[in-house]
C-alpha cells in the first residue's frame, strides 16, 4: 500500500511539472486526471474541471471536429497538431494544440495540450496586416513590384499589369531587368547589383529616378521609379513603385516646343518693330532735309 501511495504521489508530482496541459480522459468524455496547468490556463479549479464533461469546455464550432478526433484515437490512432478552443472561467477562449494517444485497452486517452493563444493572435494580426497591405497594393494606381536576391520578380500588383501589360502569372519568377529594362540600362545595373545584394544599399535606393521601361507590346515608356530595400529570410529584396509618366513627358515636350516657338516669334516681332522704328526715323530725317532745301 505504501508503494502504491508513493507511486501515486510521484505521478501527481510528474503531472504538475509538465508546463503544458496534461490529462487522462475516458472515452465517454470525462476528465479523470489533470495537472495544475489546466487550472492556470482556464481558471477553473481542479474540482470544477473534473466534475464536467470536457465537451462542455469546447467551443461550439469545434465540438464536431473534436469528437471526430476522439473517435480516431479510440480506434487506435494518434493525434498530433490538432487545434481547438477551450472556454475559460471568465468566458474567454483559449486556443489549444493537442497531442494524444489511446491507452492499450482504449478505455482512456492520454493527452497534452499547449496554449497557443498568443501564437494565434500573432498569426491573426499578421493575416490582417497582410490583408490590409494587399488591399493597398490592389487599390494603388502605381505599379508595385518586388525583386528577390536572384533578380526575379516575386510581387506584381494589378497596376503593374495595367501599366506594363503582363499578368502576374506571366512575370513571377522571371528576371526583372531582362524583361523590363532596355538593354542600355542593364550594364549599369549589373555593376551596382552585387553591392545591393550584399548590403541592401545602392546609389538608387531611397531615390526617385526617371528611366525607360519596355511594355509587353514592345513599346518603351518613360517611368518614374522609387526604390527601397527590405531584408527577408533569403536576403535583400528590392521594392519598386513605378509610375508611367509618358503622357506627362509628352505634354512637357509639347509645352517646351511651343514656348520655343513663341520665343522665336517674339524675338522676330521685336526685330520687326525695331526695323519699323528705324525706317520711321529715316523718313523723318529725309523730310527734315527736304524741308531745308
Amino acid at each position: 500500500m505504501a508503494q502504491t501511495d508513493n507511486s501515486e504521489e510521484e505521478l501527481v508530482r510528474f503531472f504538475d511539472l509538465v508546463p503544458d496541459m496534461a490529462c487522462i480522459a475516458s472515452a465517454d468524455g470525462s476528465l479523470k486526471r489533470i495537472n495544475k496547468a489546466w487550472e492556470d490556463v482556464l481558471g477553473f479549479s481542479k474540482e470544477e474541471l473534473l466534475a464536467m464533461p470536457f465537451l462542455d469546455l469546447i467551443h461550439p464550432d469545434d465540438r464536431d471536429k473534436t469528437m471526430e478526433e476522439v473517435k480516431k484515437q479510440i480506434d487506435g490512432g494518434w493525434t498530433k497538431g490538432f487545434i481547438n478552443r477551450y472556454r475559460c472561467k471568465d468566458g474567454s477562449w483559449r486556443w489549444l494544440e493537442w497531442m494524444a494517444t489511446p491507452a492499450v485497452d482504449k478505455a482512456f486517452l492520454y493527452a497534452v495540450a499547449r496554449d497557443i493563444t498568443g501564437r494565434k493572435q500573432m498569426e491573426d494580426s499578421l493575416r490582417r496586416t497582410e490583408e490590409g497591405l494587399e488591399a493597398v497594393t490592389v487599390a494603388a494606381q502605381d505599379a508595385i513590384l518586388m525583386m528577390d536576391p536572384q533578380e526575379n520578380i516575386c510581387f506584381w500588383n494589378p497596376a503593374a499589369q495595367r501599366i506594363l501589360g503582363y499578368r502576374s502569372e506571366e512575370v513571377i519568377g522571371r528576371n526583372l531587368h531582362q524583361l523590363l529594362a532596355p538593354e542600355h540600362f542593364r550594364k549599369a545595373f549589373e555593376a551596382t547589383y552585387p553591392e545591393f545584394r550584399r548590403t541592401g544599399n545602392g546609389a538608387a535606393i531611397g531615390k526617385t529616378l526617371e528611366l525607360m521601361a519596355i511594355r509587353k507590346d514592345g513599346a518603351e515608356i518613360v517611368i518614374e521609379l522609387s526604390l527601397s530595400s527590405v531584408l527577408r529570410e533569403d536576403g535583400w529584396h528590392a521594392v519598386g513603385i513605378l509610375r508611367d509618366i509618358t503622357a506627362r513627358k509628352q505634354v512637357e515636350e509639347t509645352n517646351r516646343r511651343q514656348l520655343h516657338e513663341l520665343q522665336v516669334f517674339y524675338q522676330g516681332a521685336i526685330g520687326r518693330e525695331e526695323r519699323i522704328l528705324e525706317l520711321k526715323n529715316e523718313v523723318a530725317k529725309l523730310k527734315k532735309e527736304l524741308g531745308r532745301s
